[in-house]
């Protein structure tokens, strides 16, 4: 099963998105991306919402909670 950080690179680059525009979407830091992605910290409820938001992705699979959904991107 993939990280929360590894679901978010995932999905960042199933979007074309650059760790920059996922900052500036979520109103946080590149370094703060940079931790998520890494697994280095966990992000809050509030921003797991607003990256599914600009990502385009269902919450539920970006928790890793369900692995099938149709909008999650390839592997």
């Amino acid at each position: 099963m993939k990280t929360l950080g590894q679901r978010i690179v995932l999905a960042r680059k199933s979007t074309g998105k650059t760790q920059g525009e996922l900052a500036k979407a979520t109103g946080v830091s590149l370094r703060q991306v940079q931790n998520w992605e890494a697994d280095s910290n966990k992000p809050a409820y509030e921003k797991i919402r607003l990256i599914a938001s600009a990502l385009n992705k269902d919450i539920v699979w970006l928790l890793g909670e369900q692995d099938g959904l149709k909008n999650a991107p390839e592997t």
